[in-house]
């Protein structure tokens, strides 16, 4: 969390798009009631807003629920990314580097009362074993919807976030789902070293080891990569 506010203000100084470039200028919360609702914005992203009683917040597939603070021409913002939201019962629209030149605009409308809730919003919302469950059944279903790589870089993204067990789940998974690939492991055990699980780490760097040489998307420099950082892991995790 420090980490981000020396990033934000960096960023503010500098003026780095994607990110708030003023202070927010806050205004009132109206009394309004409060609700839950998602809105789909083409056939995969979804915007979820909730509505307390004296807050606002949007559900970031990444850090979790942000608060959303009013502002004076009726937007609500972030503080920690330069996005504004205008909310209504029908739509709600994300305007993206809200502050730059070339501002992305995007629409989005009610998802039905019923429709599931996606692995990546339970992920979001830290219900792990939900989200591992729904990831399978998506999985299981289509394939080429879960790429090893997508999950991968969502690992690292959790990890960067500071959110280590959804990491370490989403990783977990990687090696379930994609077993013949040694870098799967790799991955894992980068995470779990990260976060202070030693035995764990050691098991996957030998499970790398084990499995290296059989990966069959791997080249023989990229094999030799893989079991050299293994290697090395596994001396600093055993002194």
């Amino acid at each position: 969390r420090v980490a981000n506010e020396l990033v934000n203000s960096i960023a503010r100084e500098y003026r780095w798009p994607g990110f708030a470039a003023i202070p927010l200028q806050v205004t009132t919360l109206d009394q309004s009631e409060p609700f839950n609702r998602r809105y789909g914005i083409g056939p995969k992203q979804i915007v979820a807003i909730r509505r307390q009683a004296d807050r606002m917040d949007v559900l970031d597939l990444i850090t979790g629920w942000q608060r959303l603070y009013p502002l004076a021409d009726g937007t609500f913002a972030r503080a920690d990314r330069d996005i504004r939201y205008t909310v209504a019962a029908d739509e709600v629209t994300v305007l993206s580097e809200a502050s730059s030149k070339t501002p992305q605009r995007a629409v989005g409308h009610p998802l039905p009362a019923d429709a599931p809730t996606t692995p990546t919003e339970w992920l979001a919302t830290g219900d792990i074993d939900k989200a591992m469950a729904g990831y399978r059944a998506q999985f299981q279903a289509d394939p080429k919807t879960l790429p090893e790589a997508a999950l991968n870089d969502a690992g690292y993204t959790l990890l960067n976030a500071g959110r280590l067990p959804e990491a370490i789940a989403i990783l977990q998974l990687n090696t379930e789902l994609y077993p013949a690939s040694a870098n799967t492991y790799d991955s894992l055990g980068e995470v779990l070293t990260a976060a202070g699980q030693t035995g764990r780490a050691i098991a996957a760097c030998e499970e790398l080891l084990r499995r290296v040489d059989a990966d069959p998307n791997a080249t023989a420099e990229g094999k030799e990569t893989l079991r050299n950082i293994a290697q090395r892991r596994l001396r600093e995790l055993r002194k």
